[in-house]
């Protein structure tokens, strides 16, 4: 959607980050991925930074991932169901206004700062 100039290089960051964001929240809790794939005998679990306590980063990344959801859910819960499904599930978008609304909030939320364009 870059590449068409749909979104901004900002929205694209706010978009893998908190993709990426959401991953990590899953390794820390554990959580199974929502797209099973087929087992990888040799998977290693999520690690904690180097030497940062396991609890510590476990909770680090609990507060992030709810700080960021509770920034989108302050864009509306079509938007952040946009973002969900675009950002995280890699599907079409429904409604490109809502998406954008999203991701302005999450590039909000991250400190991303405006591109020279906007």
């Amino acid at each position: 959607m870059m590449l068409s100039h749909i979104v901004t290089q900002r929205q694209h960051r706010a978009g893998y980050d908190y993709a990426r964001l959401e991953n990590d929240y899953r390794m820390a809790i554990d959580a199974p991925s929502p797209f099973p794939k087929s087992m990888e005998m040799g998977a290693v679990r999520g690690r904690p930074l180097l030497n940062e306590d396991r609890d510590d980063f476990l909770r680090r990344k609990a507060n992030e991932f709810m700080l960021a959801k509770t920034a989108l859910a302050g864009a509306g819960g079509v938007a952040s169901r946009e973002v969900y499904q675009v950002c995280v599930s890699d599907r079409k978008p429904e409604s490109v206004d809502n998406l954008l609304i999203g991701l302005n909030a999450l590039a909000d939320f991250f400190r991303i700062p405006l591109d020279d364009d906007e």
